[in-house]
This record gives C-alpha cells, sequence and structure tokens, in this order.
C-alpha cells in the first residue's frame, strides 16, 4: 500500500472542555478536554489508496476510480489523476473527468460521497479563503465560457497542471467566464449573483455567518443574504469576523458594528479590527488618550479585556501580548501565566510551548505552568524522555527513537517500527483510544482513516474525531 498521508505537527488547533465525572452536572474541571472516536464507515480491498484525503483506486494516468467511506464508487465514470489540490479542505473535494475535452469538467463531492456538482465547472474555490477559513456553507463554482488574449477581462487561467487566478504566464491560457456560489446547505445557487471577475485574495467575496459580503467594482461593500437579497450597503471601510461586520468611518475613528443580518449591535468613537488571530472572534482597538491602552471587545462590544502592551492573539480566553520586553501570556483577569524572549508555539486549547533555551520550552495553560524543560522532537514535544500529555504536563508515553509516530491533530499513532502494527493515543490524557493492531493512521478530509492489514486486502476504516470537554 502507499500511504501519503502527510504528518501534521503538534502546533495543534481544538476545542477545550473540561467536565468532572463525579456526580451528572457537577461543575466543570479546569483545563481539562480529551478526544472521542465514533466509526462512521468501513471497507476492504487490495490496491486502494489514500489519496491526497480521499480513497482513491488508481488503475492509469486517466483511469481512477473514487470510493467513498464504505467503499462504493462515488462515480461510475473514470476520473484523472488526484492533485494535492483537488481536496478543497472542510471536507470537500473535486475532481475532473477522464479523457474530458471540456475546460468545465469538474464535479464537486463532500466528505460522505455525495456528489453536489456534476462534472460542470472548471473549479471550484471558498470564497475569502483567507479571511472565512471556517465556514462551510458556501463555495464560489467557476465556469469558462471562451478563451482570450485580453490580459484586462479574464476570470481565470490554466497551466499545464492547473487553474489559477491573479497574473497568468505568456504560455497559460487565459477564459472568460462566470463564477457563482453554491449553497452547501440549501444543495442550490444563491439566486442573482453571478461575477465576470472574482478575486479570492482581495475579499471580493467574503461570509459573515449565514450571509455573503460582495466587495462592488466602486470599492464599496453590499450585504445579501442566502436568498440573494440585498440585506445592507456598506462603505469601502470594512473588515468581518466569521459573524460581524465592521464598517469603521472613512472621515473619523469611529466605527459601526453589524450582524450577519445588516442589523446595528453598537457603535464606537474608535476604529476597532478584528483580532488576527483569535478563536473567540474578538475586536480590538487602540486607545491613545491619556495612556496608551488595547481593548479587546467582544462582538457585541462588551470589554473583555484592558492592556498597556500590544494585544497579538488569543486562544480560549489566553492572550499573548508584548510591550518592550518579552512574550507575555495572560488571561482575560490580566493574570500572568508565563512569558519568553522566544518563540512560542499553540498547542491549542489554550495551551502554548514557551521557548526557554535550546530546544527547551515551557508548556502553560489556564492554570499556568504544566511543564517545565520540554524539549520539541519532530512533531511532538517530551519531557524526561516521554511524550507530553497536554491536559497536566506529565508525560505519558516513553519515546524510543526506533518507533514510527504520527500526529494527527490530537491524535498519536506509535508502532515499534515501520511496517509494524501500532496504537493510537490521546494526547490530552494519554489514553489508548485504538488498541495495537492498526497498521497506519491516515487523514481523510476532517475525518482520520485506521487502516489493518490482513491477508491480501487493507481494511479502511473511518473515524469521526471530536475534542470534548472533561476527563
Amino acid at each position: 500500500m502507499k500511504t501519503r498521508a502527510r504528518l501534521l505537527s503538534v502546533v495543534l488547533a481544538a476545542v477545550m472542555v473540561i467536565g468532572s465525572a463525579i456526580p451528572a452536572f457537577a461543575a466543570p474541571a479546569a483545563d481539562e478536554y480529551h478526544v472521542e472516536l465514533d466509526q462512521v464507515g468501513s471497507f476492504s480491498k487490495e490496491g486502494i489508496d489514500t489519496y491526497y484525503n480521499i480513497f482513491l483506486e488508481e488503475v492509469s494516468d486517466n483511469e481512477n476510480y473514487v470510493y467513498d467511506m464504505n467503499g462504493k464508487k462515488i462515480f461510475t465514470e473514470t476520473v484523472m489523476s488526484v492533485s494535492y489540490n483537488d481536496y478543497l479542505g472542510r471536507g470537500m473535494y473535486q475532481f475532473a473527468k477522464a479523457n474530458a475535452t471540456d475546460v468545465n469538467n469538474k464535479a464537486l463531492v463532500d466528505a460522505d460521497g455525495k456528489v453536489l456538482l456534476p462534472f460542470e465547472a472548471a473549479f471550484y474555490t471558498w470564497p475569502g479563503e483567507y479571511d472565512n477559513v471556517t465556514q462551510k456553507r458556501f463555495i464560489l463554482a467557476f465556469y469558462g465560457t471562451e478563451e482570450t488574449d485580453d490580459t484586462s477581462d479574464y476570470l481565470f487561467y490554466t497551466t499545464e497542471d492547473m487553474f489559477a487566478m491573479g497574473e497568468p504566464g505568456k504560455d497559460d491560457t487565459l477564459y472568460k467566464g462566470y463564477a457563482k456560489i453554491y449553497d452547501i446547505q440549501n444543495n442550490k445557487f444563491v439566486d442573482g449573483l453571478q461575477f465576470e471577475h472574482v478575486n479570492t485574495y482581495d475579499r471580493t467575496i467574503s461570509i459573515v455567518g449565514n450571509s455573503i459580503l460582495v466587495k462592488n467594482e466602486d470599492e464599496t461593500y453590499t450585504l445579501y443574504n442566502a436568498e440573494g437579497k440585498k440585506l445592507l450597503d456598506l462603505n469601502s471601510d470594512v473588515r468581518t469576523t466569521d459573524n460581524v461586520i465592521i464598517e469603521n468611518s472613512e472621515t473619523n475613528r469611529g466605527c459601526r458594528i453589524y450582524d450577519e443580518n445588516g442589523t446595528e449591535i453598537f457603535k464606537s468613537g474608535e476604529s476597532i479590527y478584528p483580532m488576527s488571530s483569535s478563536t473567540g472572534n474578538y475586536l480590538l482597538y487602540s486607545n491613545y488618550s491619556g495612556s496608551s491602552k488595547y481593548v479587546v471587545l467582544d462582538e457585541k462590544g462588551n470589554e473583555i479585556l484592558t492592556s498597556d502592551k500590544n494585544v497579538y492573539e488569543e486562544d480560549c480566553d489566553i492572550f499573548k501580548v508584548k510591550g518592550d520586553g518579552p512574550y507575555i501570556f495572560i488571561d482575560k483577569n490580566g493574570k500572568e501565566l508565563g512569558q519568553t524572549e522566544g518563540s512560542t508555539y499553540s498547542a491549542g486549547y489554550g495551551r502554548f510551548f514557551l521557548e526557554t533555551g535550546v530546544n527547551t520550552y515551557t508548556l502553560i495553560g489556564p492554570s499556568g505552568t504544566l511543564a517545565e524543560e520540554v524539549t520539541k522532537e519532530s512533531y511532538f514535544y517530551t519531557k524526561d524522555g516521554s511524550i507530553i500529555c497536554l491536559n497536566d504536563g506529565t508525560g505519558f508515553l516513553t519515546y524510543d527513537e526506533n518507533a514510527r509516530y504520527t500526529v494527527i491533530g490530537y491524535l498519536l499513532f506509535v508502532s515499534p517500527g515501520y511496517g509494524e502494527a501500532g496504537a493510537v493515543y490521546d494526547l490530552f490524557n494519554g489514553k489508548k483510544l485504538v488498541d495495537d493492531g492498526v497498521y497506519a493512521i491516515e487523514e481523510l478530509g476532517e475525518r482520520i482513516v485506521l487502516v489493518y492489514h490482513d491477508g491480501p486486502d487493507y481494511t479502511y476504516k473511518t473515524v469521526d474525531v471530536s475534542v470534548v470537554e472533561g476527563k
């Protein structure tokens, strides 16, 4: 079997929660999470690859079959060789029909193997893909109508092996056409919104909650609902979070904040911006009246934190701040949890590794220091030769340089050596989740696949992974 799974760093991201195991409805225990697995599919067959997050049977370059998580063929037709770009993230895939001559030959498929759109578009992307990295409802479908040599009037271009927007090369083929917004939730295109020019890098289209924000030709913005109805016109100085729109005044420091329906939530005399990295979708402004202060707000305008140091990021109400000195990590009450002059790495759920020396780190969490003198290995961290447990910083598994380790999210797969069966562990608490017998652990979109090898066939068990509050 040709395994193409990518090893992921333990620079993790997920959610943190805690639940006491004693009486029902007991108060949550601080800082604890665990991973739960739910099997959602399984099949056995020889010669199947998990190839860039899908099940693929490769017969030749232009003869490949795609299977869902239960081993059923998604298409009766064969598809072209699949590339990394064909996994769109968030559980979505695109596939090109083999031997097709039309540029519009891509189908859109979801994580369950359901064909949402047949072989009809040139390619698909997420709108505002750098601003809206979590929304899963709306996707852009691009259609080519004719080739063109006009570099000032085209929608996309093709190279030998990809579709792209932006600046083409001299040998690339340019296409006029249009893009439409497909509503995955309602299984239809959004009425009335069709675009002849789209740039997913300059926020031409952004998603706010369940609404669509469109940048007009005059640089102003208009908000539409999922039915294509206009909700609100805005000026050109607009920023968004996952759930709100910030319209900064073009003449002074003030701003107005709107929800996904275009309703004004609050207004401020300050210029407010989304925090660049925030699990709480927090907003930020600098108050220069008197002494300089950095103020963090929630999306309703409530003050969360005031700091005399610049606020860089937030994860589960742990804030990374910096003045003239080191990076300092504080909670929303201003309590210091740790600091460093060196590098910092997020472990998700309010946990950070802070560099303290050459390849040494301190692990902190919402309750403070969890472990000191931690060493970074390739894809994980160890303490005294044992892999770190993220809930409390203790070691839970002795590290063996001859063993094979794979980290995906908050799961750790360990086998004694390459090709030998192993087990799967929870990185939060160190518990074994799947007993010995797993040949490999691989990604399948946002799910994982446990691969077993028994005789000529491989068995692929598809599993949903969730991080849950509590022990």
